[in-house]
């Protein structure tokens, strides 16, 4: 279910947690795979999470860890509202801590709380992605927290010139970093998370709130992606041949993330790209 791939050789930013329905969880500390089991975790409950920390030697890979270190203390959520106010709650605290620190690093959070019943709770800030992996092909399931977003929030972009600008062009840059701060609203960095939602962006997004309840589906088999998974000049084909491995693979998930991880090495080597990636996958049973 788990596949941290190799990237930089000097340090991994990247890190990950992935809880199972038993309360068992592992992640990365210090940059090495780490396992234990949590207490009093509701049986059937799962928690998964990527995140990909920024500032390099100031401090990226050390803020990935902390947010991961935060995350196994938090109960399991069944509520949204709750979820989302202990989460900014703590970039709150982080932002707080490092507000006169020599360095400002920052990292992506992508988790989704899966209950043993009801709808899972997603809850999104920066560039890692939540992807949809159909038979009929790929379905963005977040918004990424970069320039052509804060483009099309001021009505300058319209679906076609923002898809193409975030699904096909090799971009960077990123608006939002949890523990960090936001230039999605404005041209300088606030403090403060910019929860992108139904009401604050264009209707090609409305479906696709930062933090919402999401239905899985059965016969889905679904991607949890650090960006380095797109990190290529043109990184669209590549996208769209995730659907076809997980159609091949869809009754051994290690077999796809191990496809997936193959193509994602053979794709770097071609173009001496070096950054990290992390994925998760999972399906319904």
């Amino acid at each position: 279910m788990a596949s941290p791939l190799a990237g930089r050789e000097v340090e991994n930013q990247d890190n990950y947690l992935l809880v199972n329905a038993a309360g068992q969880y592992e992640c990365l500390h210090d940059e090495v795979h780490t396992t234990g089991q949590l207490t009093c975790w509701p049986t059937g409950h799962h928690r998964l999470a990527v995140l990909d920390g920024l500032g390099g030697h100031g401090g990226g890979r050390q803020i990935a860890e902390r947010i991961v270190q935060e995350l196994l203390q938090m109960p399991a959520f069944f509520d949204l509202a709750l979820m989302r106010a202990e989460l900014r709650n703590l970039h709150a605290r982080i932002c707080a801590e490092l507000k006169h620190a020599e360095v400002s690093p920052g990292s992506t959070l992508l988790i989704l709380e899966i209950p043993a019943h009801g709808p899972a709770l997603l809850f999104h800030v920066g560039d890692s992605r939540l992807l949809a992996l159909r038979p009929e092909g790929l379905e963005l399931l977040t918004i990424d927290h970069c320039p052509p977003t804060a483009a099309a929030l001021r009505g300058e972009l319209d679906e076609h010139a923002w898809l193409t600008q975030v699904l096909e062009e090799d971009r960077c840059e990123i608006s939002q970093a949890f523990g960090l701060g936001n230039t999605l609203g404005s041209n300088t960095l606030q403090s403060e998370l910019y929860e992108l939602t139904r009401d604050n962006v264009p209707a090609f997004l409305a479906g696709l709130a930062d933090c919402r309840p999401i239905a899985l589906e059965p016969a889905v088999t679904y991607l949890l992606a650090t960006d380095g998974l797109w990190a290529y000049e043109s990184p669209l084909p590549m996208l769209l041949e995730l659907p076809g491995i997980a159609t091949q693979h869809a009754n051994n998930l290690t077999e796809m993330l191990d496809t997936i991880a193959e193509q994602h090495r053979i794709k770097s080597r071609q173009q001496a790209r070096t950054d990290n990636t992390t994925l998760l996958a999972f399906a319904l049973l």
